[in-house]
This record gives C-alpha cells, structure tokens and sequence, in this order.
C-alpha cells in the first residue's frame, strides 16, 4: 500500500464463500459505475477465485483488491455543450439566458447520450484486515474512495461492520509529536494551519524542521495538519489530522526487486503488511 484509511471493525469478519471476477467487468447501460472483488495479483491460477491473499491459516491477516470502474465524461465537454445550447436558445428566443431547468435537461441529456460509450477509469483500492489489530485498512487517501470501498464491503461480506478511526485526539496527538524537543518520530515535512490567517504552511528538511518548531510553539492555537513520521527499521510516511495515511515509503533494507513471480509477490507483501502494521500502531498512540 501506497496510502490507507483505517477503519474499526466492530464485527467478525466472514470470508467464506467470497469470489472474484475473473475477468473485467464494464459499466452497463447507463451506470456509470461497477465495483467488484478481483483476483489479487498475489494468488496462484487455481487460487485465483477466492479473490483474497490470506497470511497463515488462520485468517488473521487478509487482504483482497477492490476494483471501481467508471465511465467518465469530461465536465469541460459537458459544460461545452450545454452553453453552445443555451446559445442557440438564446438566438432562437431573444433571451439572454436559458431558464435552469432547461440547462439541467441539455446536461442530463448529454450524459445519457454520452455515458454508455464513455472512457472507463479502473481504480484498484488494495483492503487489509487485521483481525488481531481490529482494524481494516482500505488503500486510498480518499475519503470519498474509501467510503465507496466500504459500502462495497458491506454488501459483499457477511457481518461485516466498522466504524471510522476516531479522530478527536488527532491534532492534539501531531502537536505533541511535532512540538516535542527531539520531534518525537517526525522526520522530513509538517504543516500547521496559522490560526491567525487560516494560512497553512509547510515546512520541509531537517534544518526548516527547527523552524517549524519554533513558529509552531509560538501560538498553541495552531493547529498541524500533517507530518511526516520516520518510523526506523520499517517506512517513512505522512499522517494527517483525519488520520490518512499517505505516502508510505519502505526503508530501502525493506524494498525487494524481484517481484516478478508469485512467490516474490507474496514475500513482498508479507513486508508491506508489516508496515501497515507499524504505522497502524503509531497511529493507535494518538487514541490514548
């Protein structure tokens, strides 16, 4: 994983019975968006099905890949269209402007036109559960990604159900981290809304790191947005104030350059757990 959000489960977690599609899946007719469960990059042809890569026998570690395809209409073309109508309406009538419920009917008019032929956008959103940990991680910085994901899972898994991380003591927790005399695990970036201005700022390097410090403390009122965390031995990665996760880099010992067959896949994956592993318990620090 490149990014996560967490998510609390609040449930067990039932993976029997769970398929992939085997093959694509395209948006049909006029919607604009199909999500499904496809076969992780991790799984050997005959284990291809099951969908999810499972750590151990117990299912304690799983992960599986969540497809979202979308057509998707261009809002530039969209906008073309409907002011080359308002203006032949314009010309037609003597009207300088088209009522809104016409423009709204052009607009409707072209999607329905346009989408069923539309260009598709494949996301893939990786999903790590932890079952020990009690959390599941989705594979994105976006909220409205992640959530989308989410509501996926719920009606695909069998009781399955989570809450968000709890964010309340997020920023008092990145204060701390940031302010401390040694910055704590902070390494590299922060960036802190001047409660002022409402301007945020962002600090980069070891020697603005100081700085940052300095201007941070000045007034206890402002509040970090974000900070990169250098967690030794495992990743370098950001976390902001809705705890997000992004930008998770392995340290270089960590990083393997084979990964062309399965088996390297699989151990590659073994480490990136591991590192979502660390960062989830650094982040479970700012829950008390």
């Amino acid at each position: 994983m490149k990014a996560f959000i967490p998510y609390q489960l609040t449930s067990d977690v039932e993976f029997g019975g769970l398929k992939a599609n085997l093959k694509p899946i395209e948006p049909q007719g006029l919607a604009s968006t199909v999500t499904y469960i496809a076969p992780h990059p991790c799984l050997y042809p005959d284990e291809a099905e099951d969908g999810v890569v499972v750590f151990g026998e117990d299912y304690k570690k799983v992960e599986l890949h969540v497809v979202i395809r979308e057509r998707v209409i261009p809002a530039a073309s969209v906008r073309d269209f409907v002011k080359e109508k308002e203006k032949e309406y314009c010309l037609d009538t003597g009207n300088e402007n088209a009522p809104r419920k016409l423009r709204q009917e052009w607009k409707e008019d072209y999607l329905m036109a346009k989408l069923p032929t539309a260009p598709i956008k494949t996301t893939v959103v990786p999903v790590l559960f932890l079952i020990d940990e009690g959390y599941v991680l989705i594979g994105t910085s976006s909220q409205k990604i992640a959530d989308h994901v989410v509501g996926q899972l719920l009606l695909t898994l069998r009781d399955f159900s989570v809450r968000p991380f709890n964010t309340e003591g997020m920023s008092s927790w990145l204060w701390e981290q940031v302010s401390s005399v040694d910055n704590g695990d902070v390494a590299g970036m922060v960036e802190y809304e001047d409660s002022a201005t409402g301007v945020r700022v962002r600090y980069s390097g070891d020697y603005e790191l100081s700085e940052a410090r300095v201007a941070i403390m000045k007034n206890p009122n402002n509040r970090i947005r974000s900070a990169m965390f250098d967690l030794v031995g495992s990743c370098t990665c950001v976390i902001n104030d809705k705890a997000v996760v992004s930008q998770i880099k392995p340290e270089p010992a960590k990083v393997t350059t084979a990964d062309k067959t399965v088996d390297d896949k699989r151990g590659k994956w073994f480490i990136d757990t591991q590192i979502c592993i660390d960062i989830l318990k650094l982040l479970k620090e700012a829950k008390g």
